[in-house]
């Protein structure tokens, strides 16, 4: 199992987010993180750390774990777990379902940020992580070994003012991010800072129609926004006076 440490109250404490993933996870999932972690220093990122900062207590479906090492060793690893079936995708990370739970691996060095040369590169694969993504909420991981947060100035932001903004604007799906920032502003009540607006603007109009649909199958099973809501919500944006 992932061990609870006791660590002092914090506004985002590592204890309390420990026992959140044993309250999220079943035993199965546990188990499996366990193996794999002793293998591959795993990193958890993206979703679960953002439900857990924003208080959301509804059901977890994903969970996004980057290897700091090791990365050759996962389709062993998988192996030693009977029926779990495994897929690759375009960027070289593995997708698979545990109980209820889409996993999602990927190789640190492999993230798209780190391999384009989009930020610069520190010491510790770890540091960067928080630096190669699109949202500010995403701009968090935790390291499971350290029992540790690692985060960037702009996540320590949206914690105070629960607006979302951008952290690294290269992307290679700036559809997606655009789809996005309304299902997470929808989602969880948020704002839109001035610099995401003056990005949804310049950039929606750009962007093929056909693309918005597609990405929102890939993703969501399902296409929650059409060409026309996305066009009348990006439109609006430059007329409000306080954020959207």
């Amino acid at each position: 199992m992932i061990k609870e440490k006791e660590h002092n109250d914090t506004s985002l404490s590592e204890d309390k987010f420990v026992k959140y993933l044993h309250s999220k996870l079943d035993d199965k999932v546990l188990d499996f993180v366990e193996v794999l972690n002793a293998e591959l220093d795993l990193l958890v990122f993206s979703g679960v750390i953002r439900d857990f900062a924003l208080k959301h207590n509804g059901e977890l479906r994903d969970l996004d774990l980057v290897a700091k090492r090791n990365f050759h060793q996962l389709e062993k690893l998988i192996k030693k777990f009977d029926g779990i079936k495994f897929s690759k995708n375009s960027f070289g990370g593995y997708k698979l379902k545990i109980s209820n739970i889409c996993v999602d691996i990927w190789n640190a060095e492999d993230t798209w940020a780190l391999k384009e040369q989009k930020i610069q590169n520190c010491i510790f694969m770890e540091e960067d992580l928080p630096y190669s993504c699109f949202f500010n909420f995403s701009s968090i991981v935790f390291d499971i070994k350290r029992n540790k947060f690692i985060k960037s100035k702009k996540f320590n932001e949206f914690l105070k003012n629960k607006t979302l903004d951008i952290v690294l604007e290269d992307n290679p799906y700036p559809e997606l991010c655009i789809i996005n920032t309304f299902y997470y502003k929808d989602k969880y009540d948020l704002r839109i800072s001035a610099n995401l607006k003056k990005y949804l603007k310049a950039n929606f109009y750009n962007i093929p129609q056909d693309k918005y649909e597609k990405i929102q199958i890939k993703h969501f099973n399902k296409v929650i926004y059409s060409h026309d809501m996305l066009k009348n919500r990006v439109n609006k944006l430059g007329k409000h006076t306080h954020p959207a």
